[in-house]
């Protein structure tokens, strides 16, 4: 179970370890759900909502994650960065996501580290960036 405590850390360490140049939102609401901005304006913006009421934050711990991926995404390719993001769902958003949730791993792993903790929160991000990755499959849900 991932603690309130440990998600407000990975913000910080997203926002003063990784990304000099990243706004970080955390909104209370009842479903989590996660946004990623490129830079429009002076700074790339990432906005999750989230249940603060919960009582494990693992959830909106791997969206906050996987919207780092994005900034990762938009970093090394923002040229079409946004021609990706709105492909329609199927094969060629399936990739684009699964490089999102990659480069999130990636981060996800240094926080471990960082951190101190088990590895197991590793097999946990990996299931469920393999259901987030399959609702984009041809506009269903795959379960």
């Amino acid at each position: 179970m991932i603690s309130k405590s440990l998600f407000f850390a990975a913000k910080a360490f997203l926002c003063w370890d990784v990304f000099s140049d990243v706004s970080i939102q955390l909104i209370p609401v009842e479903k989590a759900i996660g946004f990623y901005f490129s830079p429009e304006n002076a700074v790339h913006s990432i906005l999750l909502f989230y249940n603060p009421g919960q009582r494990d934050f693992a959830e909106p711990l791997f969206l906050l994650f996987h919207e780092a991926g994005h900034k990762k995404q938009y970093e090394k390719n923002s040229r079409t960065f946004h021609i990706s993001m709105a492909e329609p769902n199927g094969m060629k958003r399936q990739i684009f996501e699964t490089e999102a949730w990659q480069l999130a791993r990636m981060l996800l792993d240094d926080f471990i580290k960082k951190q101190n903790l088990e590895n197991e929160l590793l097999q946990k991000f990996d299931t469920f960036a393999r259901l987030a990755i399959q609702t984009y499959a041809d506009g269903s849900l795959q379960g």
